[in-house]
């Protein structure tokens, strides 16, 4: 697939390697969940690759709540509260393992609205609390 349904552009990165990474993966999972889907891959494959983006977010964002802690960025408890939000969104769209269940399409479009609202706008809150790496 040449595109894929997100794009990473420049203007989403922060300059904090570690975090930049992680959010070129999260598009990069949903990436294949639109390739699974429009591919009409078997709902085991979907569910798989939902399954593997749900844990790497969790973690994602525990990272990201540690880095802000510990550069003193002041909003941090809304930051947090963004990223409880998403997580119970998600949880209610996510199928559980052989649920098949889901309007795939509109999880597709939740991620994607909220994955590039948050990194281009949230996210850019703390970046100039970032320094250098």
């Amino acid at each position: 697939m040449n595109q894929g349904f997100i794009v990473w552009e420049d203007e989403y990165r922060l300059g904090h390697e570690k975090i930049d990474s992680q959010h070129q993966q999260i598009i990069e999972m949903i990436n294949d969940l639109y390739e699974a889907r429009f591919y009409k891959k078997e709902q085991m494959v979907v569910s798989e690759v939902i399954e593997r983006m749900c844990h790497y977010v969790t973690e994602h964002f525990q990272d990201e709540e540690l880095l802000m802690a510990a550069i003193g960025y002041p909003d941090l408890e809304i930051h947090q509260s963004e990223h409880k939000f998403f997580i119970a969104k998600a949880s209610q769209l996510c199928p559980r393992r052989g649920d098949g269940n889901v309007d795939i399409d509109d999880l597709m479009v939740f991620l994607k609205d909220w994955l590039l609202e948050h990194i281009a706008k949230t996210d850019h809150q703390y970046k100039p609390y970032l320094g250098k790496d």
